[in-house]
């Protein structure tokens, strides 16, 4: 893991941000544009955090963790997408 994606995961475990992070890791890795999602939450006057750079590629490891968070909350589908992602 590099050190961006290690300050980022401290950051999300520290802010107790761990959901929000990850469902909008998720919008990324589904394709959804990272512009938007940014754009979005700041017309709701949100911060948009995310589990890894969304401009770069996650690792193994945070896309592991992401997989273990959806099977927790029962979110089964991003489960598989995540798993394949991990396999391939």
């Amino acid at each position: 893991m590099d050190s961006l994606d290690s300050y980022l995961e401290k950051f999300i475990e520290d802010n107790d941000i761990l959901g929000t992070a990850y469902n909008n890791s998720y919008r990324i890795i589904s394709g959804e544009e990272v512009d938007r999602i940014l754009i979005d939450d700041f017309k709701k006057g949100l911060v948009s955090p995310f589990a890894f750079d969304p401009w770069g590629k996650p690792s193994k490891g945070i896309l592991s963790k992401m997989r273990d968070y959806f099977e927790s909350t029962s979110e089964f589908e991003k489960c598989a997408v995540l798993h394949k992602l991990i396999k391939d």
